[in-house]
């Protein structure tokens, strides 16, 4: 069956001697599908089986076995995520936590939010990165607890998030966990509690880091026990640019 599809290559494999398998986010769905002789250098498929692109798809869609790609039309390519290694490894850590996870609009649409604003080399990349990271910690059920300590729910005392305990915890309830600044946990509470429409606030209140997406993506792996290749790629990355 012939449908139309569009969405972003998440990744692409060498499957076979000429072929390769191609990871393509939707709105609703991660499709992969074959992607026939697009190895040789003259395929017409190659430009739309780049990492990072937003393109248009059509598809015979197989109910056994792998579907294929007749053709495809690129409508934008987010070509400065390979401009920036930190940029481009951080971009492929996300593409692997969005391949464990069920898909929503919500995600799709932050996803395209973070790469618009990768192209346009916006100074608050990394904020909107947790913003995906943030719609994906909720939909897969793991994020922190910060409506009170996780185990008493006392709303006072609020001294540090941890990772065991999968939220806050108070002075009574904390044993051993490394305390936090209010700073820090005003931080966290505000990412979590505001919407995507509070982010020009969120943004002016506090700053986002790269240290803040590897945090939560520490924490993804902790609370899912999926272990992200990609991550450890991303933080040799990072050691070596310091």
């Amino acid at each position: 069956m012939m449908i139309k599809i569009e969405g972003i290559v998440l990744k692409i494999q060498d499957y076979r001697e000429k072929d390769a398998l191609v990871w393509i986010l939707t709105r609703e769905e991660i499709f992969t599908v074959r992607a026939r002789g697009v190895q040789n250098s003259t395929s017409k498929l190659r430009q739309v089986c780049q990492p990072f692109s937003y393109c248009e798809w059509i598809i015979d869609k197989k109910e056994n076995g792998l579907s294929l790609m007749i053709q495809g039309q690129a409508k934008q390519y987010f070509y400065l995520v390979n401009e920036d290694l930190v940029i481009q490894s951080l971009c492929f850590v996300i593409s692997d936590m969005l391949s464990h996870t069920k898909i929503k609009p919500s995600i799709y649409d932050l996803f395209m939010m973070f790469l618009t604003k990768i192209q346009c080399k916006d100074n608050e990349v990394y904020g909107y990165c947790l913003y995906v990271i943030k719609e994906i910690l909720i939909v897969d059920g793991i994020q922190p607890y910060v409506n009170g300590c996780i185990r008493c729910h006392n709303k006072k005392g609020i001294e540090t998030l941890s990772f065991k305990d999968g939220g806050f915890l108070c002075h009574e309830c904390n044993q051993g966990t490394q305390k936090m600044s209010k700073d820090e946990l005003l931080k966290v509470y505000s990412l979590f509690v505001s919407d995507f429409s509070q982010h020009e606030r969120l943004f002016q209140l506090y700053t986002f880091t790269l240290n803040d997406c590897l945090y939560w993506i520490d924490w993804f792996e902790y609370h899912t026990q999926f272990r992200l290749k990609s991550l450890s790629f991303l933080k040799k990355v990072v050691e070596m640019s310091l």
